[in-house]
């Protein structure tokens, strides 16, 4: 439909300044509002910042006041807070500007990704087109106020940014492919790249890669007719190099400074432990799979086997964690086969478990909006999968892949509602998208 038939002042909708200043208010708010924002280091990056700034060193200050290089958590974060980490206490004002604006990245865009997959299907119908410009700026102001989001940008964490790297990396991709770009010779490094720094803020992220290009391939000559075969396999071997010169810095740093090549972190065995243990299958078989399991006997339980060894490295106290966590698999099949249900439903968990400090309202309004919202994703993911043969759209590809990638590695690692943070965009891409094909689709008589 032509601008002479949309109202004029609809218009507004679709501009992307106007839900710049929308979202970046509603975050200010809250990030100014709320009384204990960046006040706890719970998982010590500010620390792990400030020693970057200070030594040039990712670790931790030891009693002699030497830092102690470290691969426990993942850097890119850190190095970004390091820039900032000058002050004794963490420097409030300047992680309000940066999550502030790495908060309006990531919702500007959603609203783009949505205003270029919600384009196709528009009817000559004036509320259809109504809707479908409104739609995109619906999705961005979704984003700006998802609670799993406003409250992850109030700690220092690395949702924040995280969720900014997901989204951007499949903005470009679409970016690429509706401009017809997407098998030119630097889009692959550069889109792998794209994904090697999500993996270096969050290390389940180093699985999207394989299975993007695995997902790509077997959609290959029968999706894509137009390619030749000698560009599809180029673009997919420049994917895999773009992932490793990112990566390759840091797994190399490993390798000095740590003596072993680790591409991701050594969080991955006690991550794998909390989640499989004597504790948490004990929990099951008693409690059903409530996430409302006896935290402190895990700490108890994991201090008294680890207190033998207190002097070990971190590489021994990683591969210690993993073989524990790997014999209460193969000691607890069944336990742990329903960890993998119960993990899964932590994931997509419409409600916080630890709820002391907030209110019963707020707990149920939480609940409502994703109840309704994971339940239209749900819907929207079948519908999609059930036209897949018929209406395929390589745009979703990497949407796709790191949905299956996040709830793989969390069916067996750690899991809880804020993992699922990098994929709160798609999933109100993905409601919105059947939403508007609902309404645009075609009319009888």
């Amino acid at each position: 439909m032509n601008s002479l038939q949309q109202p004029g002042w609809s218009k507004i909708f679709d501009r992307w300044w106007v839900v710049a200043i929308a979202v970046g208010l509603i975050r200010l708010v809250v990030l100014i509002g709320t009384s204990d924002a960046f006040v706890v280091d719970s998982d010590a990056y500010w620390s792990l910042a400030k020693t970057w700034h200070e030594t040039g060193t990712f670790g931790h200050l030891g009693f002699d006041q030497v830092a102690k290089p470290t691969a426990y958590r993942p850097p890119l974060y850190p190095w970004l807070l390091s820039w900032i980490a000058n002050t004794e206490i963490i420097n409030k004002p300047a992680l309000i500007t940066i999550h502030l604006g790495l908060g309006v990245a990531t919702c500007i865009l959603s609203w783009s990704i949505a205003k270029e997959l919600f384009r196709s299907g528009t009817s000559s119908h004036v509320g259809s087109s109504f809707l479908t410009t409104f739609a995109p700026g619906l999705v961005g102001l979704s984003v700006a106020v998802d609670p799993i989001l406003v409250r992850q940008s109030t700690l220092v964490m690395t949702e924040t940014l995280a969720t900014l790297l997901s989204t951007l990396v499949w903005w470009t991709w679409i970016q690429l492919e509706v401009r017809g770009k997407l098998w030119n010779l630097y889009s692959g490094l550069a889109i792998g790249a794209l994904i090697g720094l999500f993996s270096l803020t969050r290390s389940s992220g180093i699985v999207w890669l394989p299975l993007l290009i695995l997902l790509t391939f077997a959609s290959c000559f029968r999706r894509f007719p137009t390619v030749t075969g000698l560009k599809f396999i180029r673009f997919l071997l420049l994917l895999s190099v773009g992932g490793i010169i990112v990566l390759l810095p840091w797994s190399t740093r490993n390798r000095v400074v740590m003596g072993k090549t680790i591409w991701t972190t050594t969080h991955g065995g006690y991550t794998l432990l909390l989640a499989n243990n004597p504790i948490l299958f004990d929990h099951y078989e008693k409690e059903s799979l409530s996430r409302d399991w006896n935290e402190t006997r895990f700490h108890e339980w994991w201090a008294e086997k680890s207190s033998g060894s207190a002097s070990a490295s971190e590489l021994q106290q990683d591969s210690y964690a993993n073989g524990l966590a790997w014999q209460s698999i193969r000691d607890r099949p069944v336990g742990f086969a329903w960890a993998c249900i119960a993990r899964l439903g932590w994931l997509w968990g419409w409600w916080p478990s630890h709820v002391e400090s907030t209110s019963r309202f707020a707990i149920v309004m939480i609940g409502a909006w994703y109840g309704f919202t994971t339940l239209l994703f749900a819907v929207a993911a079948l519908s999609g999968l059930s036209h897949f043969r018929k209406s395929f759209d390589p745009c979703w590809l990497p949407a796709i892949a790191l949905v299956l990638g996040i709830c793989g590695v969390h069916m067996f690692y750690w899991s809880n509602m804020r993992m699922r943070a990098p994929l709160v965009p798609i999933v109100y891409v993905t409601c919105g998208s059947l939403i508007t094909q609902f309404v645009n689709r075609p009319r009888r008589g």
